[in-house]
């Protein structure tokens, strides 16, 4: 929801090169799109409805009542990316915990990263402590390694020392160590220095 979001803001702001980018992803949004489409996609991204005015969604509470495929979500936001993908403006998405990810979701946002790469960057973090080597995502991620349309980068985050999230938290309180360190010493055993739980 946040890249439609970005859309809405760049359209309506004040920088003139952003206004124009703006304009030009929302049509080529409009025009992937059929209403049918655009009306199955905003209930499950809102802020469509901000982008393309008159857009009105199915009002389908669950999935499950209006029985839509993971299949034609994916078809629908494969359209989504290729559209936004198809101008001229770097795109970044970014998806925390891919090894829980619908394997063809994966797949298609693979695949339209790997066709626009030039274009696209894509950002996934998973738990290597919750995916073993027969987890379907570890199949996946292998695939990718090997795909030549893609290049993978793996950056492995250990955890933070004590000394660490002291100085993190001195930094973020703008505190003398003397006030921080129990308070870090607390932080640091409940989150075992596990960066993002840190933060």
């Amino acid at each position: 929801d946040s890249l439609v979001t970005n859309l809405v803001a760049m359209r309506d702001g004040g920088n003139e090169a952003d206004m124009d980018y703006g304009h030009r992803a929302t049509k080529a949004i409009d025009d992937a799109f059929d209403k049918a489409g655009l009306s199955t996609l905003i209930d499950f991204i809102p802020s469509i409805g901000d982008l393309i005015p008159g857009t009105v969604g199915r009002k389908s509470p669950t999935l499950a009542e209006d029985k839509l495929k993971s299949w034609q979500l994916t078809y629908l936001l494969s359209k989504l990316m290729g559209a936004v993908l198809s101008l001229d403006k770097f795109v970044m998405l970014c998806l925390d915990d891919v090894q829980w990810c619908d394997p063809v979701m994966f797949n298609e946002i693979i695949i339209y990263s790997g066709q626009c790469s030039r274009q696209c960057l894509f950002v996934g973090t998973y738990r290597s402590n919750e995916v073993s080597g027969m987890h379907p995502f570890t199949t996946h991620y292998n695939e990718l390694k090997v795909n030549k349309h893609v290049n993978v980068t793996d950056i492995q985050l250990s955890s933070l020392a004590k000394e660490d999230v002291v100085t993190m938290s001195m930094t973020e309180m703008r505190l003398p160590k003397r006030l921080v360190v129990d308070l870090a010493d607390t932080v640091h055993k409940k989150t075992l220095g596990h960066a993002f739980f840190v933060a």
